[in-house]
């Protein structure tokens, strides 16, 4: 069986080959992870804009009459409110 031009081209210049083959992994791996990192601060991104406060409304009735029924959601808020309660508690108390 005779040597093909290609074969011996291929053969004589493993060593090229293998490098580049490297070089283009090392590339791929390379955007991989700045793939990854962008996938991971738009998660977080959406992430803390879904804790922010929101509000839900709703309409209950109840005895005839309709109201109008608002929650804050998000766990900022709550938070918030927490601390806002907490200031009013203590000026009440120096007062």
């Amino acid at each position: 069986m005779e040597r093909t031009a290609l074969f011996e081209f291929i053969c004589d210049h493993i060593q090229e080959f293998s490098l580049l083959v490297a070089a283009i992994s090392a590339l791929i791996a390379a955007i991989t992870a700045i793939a990854a990192f962008m996938a991971n601060h738009q998660s977080k991104k959406q992430y803390k804009d879904s804790i922010q406060p929101q509000l839900s409304i709703s309409l209950v009735e109840f005895n005839s009459f309709l109201y109008l029924h608002i929650k804050k959601r998000g766990t900022n808020s709550r938070k918030k409110y927490r601390d806002q309660n907490n200031r009013n508690q203590k000026q009440r108390q120096l007062q």
